[in-house]
């Protein structure tokens, strides 16, 4: 066996071990846990996003979200077992009872919410894999001067997107073409483009969660050929007919804390998520959900 497997298994000996104290065993596995969850986070985080390709991407959001629930897993197993050797008397009887019940519990408790978790990055990585989707492409275009935004929004699409916005500070316009995609992914990109006051553009085609990205920008430019396609909220294979009311409603609230006038919501709402509703750039500007033709941006800016 080598040196760093032996180091191993006796480091998983002495969390197991009943030679150690319960304190001893909660503490020794609590900060190592916490201290592995921790580490794998930095170093997901640090990975320079815009150079890995969408399966790896996938990879290293699917590692991120086994590291937790093991952690917890094996955490309970040690807590668990040191409490099972400390029976020598009626008074650690009840407290090792109580702590075995506690962090029995918890773990369980613990690793069916981080499965879930799991499950649905699975899920997503399946979805845009089997469907035909086309993932997220996120370029700085110093030439243009703007960072372009291109294809399907898909898991991790927000990290991307925000890594290369974030390495680029001088660019303040995102010019986004896309069929739509995740919601929640699509809110967090637009969330960082009103935080930085960026200025959003479409050229062509900006539909579904696409629409969300768009108005948040400070100004918001349609080129001439650009169209707009909004329905309601949904996902792949839901049966017609069913509303996501909840989320309906956030988003509708999204648009007009954004400055768009509640005819686009309310266009939204009224649209199934099996069709769209394509507005007229001028319905599109009367609502205030575009500002400015791109003709109209000043030069130099």
């Amino acid at each position: 066996m080598t040196r760093p497997a032996k180091s191993c298994w006796k480091f998983l000996r002495f969390c197991t071990s009943s030679r150690q104290s319960l304190g001893v065993t909660l503490w020794f596995c609590s900060t190592r846990s916490t201290a592995l969850v921790l580490a794998f986070e930095l170093v997901f985080w640090t990975i320079p996003t815009e150079s890995l390709s969408f399966d790896e991407r996938s990879v290293f959001a699917l590692f991120q979200s086994l590291v937790r629930p093991c952690a917890i897993i094996w955490w309970g197993l040690c807590v668990m077992h040191a409490c099972l050797c400390r029976t020598g008397t009626s008074k650690s009887i009840i407290v090792s009872g109580f702590v075995f019940l506690l962090s029995s519990w918890g773990t369980l408790e613990a690793t069916v919410f981080l499965a879930t978790d799991t499950s649905t990055v699975v899920k997503k990585w399946y979805e845009v894999r089997t469907n035909g989707w086309t993932p997220l492409s996120v370029i700085a275009d110093p030439y243009l001067g703007r960072i372009v935004v291109s294809g399907d929004i898909t898991q991790d699409s927000d990290r991307l997107f925000e890594s290369v916005v974030r390495a680029n500070p001088a660019l303040n316009v995102v010019q986004i073409e896309s069929y739509g995609g995740y919601v929640y992914e699509a809110l967090k990109m637009a969330r960082l483009i009103r935080s930085l006051r960026l200025d959003t553009v479409s050229m062509r085609r900006c539909a579904s969660a696409c629409t969300l990205v768009f108005v948040a920008g400070k100004n918001r430019y349609l080129g001439p050929d650009a169209r707009f396609r909004f329905h309601r909220a949904g996902y792949t294979g839901m049966p017609a007919g069913v509303k996501l009311e909840e989320l309906d409603q956030e988003l509708a609230l999204f648009y007009t804390s954004m400055g768009a006038s509640p005819d686009i919501p309310a266009g939204e709402l009224a649209t199934p998520f099996h069709s769209f509703w394509e507005p007229t750039q001028g319905f599109l500007f009367a609502s205030n959900y575009a500002t400015l033709r791109w003709s109209e941006r000043p030069p130099g800016t």
